[in-house]
Parts: structure tokens; C-alpha cells; sequence
């Protein structure tokens, strides 16, 4: 859904002009288009493991149970560096 939105939102647009276009409108009627239509799936990790997510999946960071272990929490996102073309 995100993927198709964009690509809408950058559809007779040259790509070397997508950095300057404000998406925000666009991110998030699609956001809350994507809340209403789509069962929310939470994943648990426990330290040291790593969830590997598709780039255009909406994602979040839920509350800390209270049952988590410990109190030290770090999450880190990594994007590669692409053209701007081929991460739609």
C-alpha cells in the first residue's frame, strides 16, 4: 500500500525531482488507510536479536511491556543508500 501510494505521488515526476516534494499528505492518508484495512502484527525480540523488515512495511515501536527484561531499549534503522528510482 505505501509502495502504490508513492508511486502515484511520484508518477509524471522525473526522479531526480522526488527529493524536493513534500509527501507528508501522502504518507499519512495512506498511514491511516493502512490502521483501518490492516491487522497490526507485533514482533517480539529478545537482546541481540534483529527483525529484518521490507522497506515500504509501516512500522513502529510499541510501549515496553512490563514484563520485558531489564530496562535498556535501542532500536536502529538502517536505509541503503540507492537511487531514489529503485526504492520504489
Amino acid at each position: 500500500m505505501m509502495r502504490a501510494a508513492f508511486r502515484q505521488a511520484f508518477l509524471n515526476m522525473p526522479p531526480k525531482a522526488w527529493a524536493d516534494e513534500d509527501v507528508t499528505d501522502v504518507y499519512q492518508a495512506t498511514r491511516r488507510m493502512i490502521f483501518e484495512q490492516c491487522e497490526r502484527v507485533e514482533l517480539a525480540a529478545s537482546p541481540g536479536q534483529v527483525i529484518l523488515l521490507d522497506r515500504h512495511l509501516l512500522h513502529g515501536v510499541a510501549p515496553w511491556a512490563a514484563h520485558a527484561l531489564g530496562d535498556m531499549r535501542m532500536m536502529a534503522y538502517f536505509r541503503p543508500q540507492v537511487e531514489m528510482a529503485r526504492w520504489l
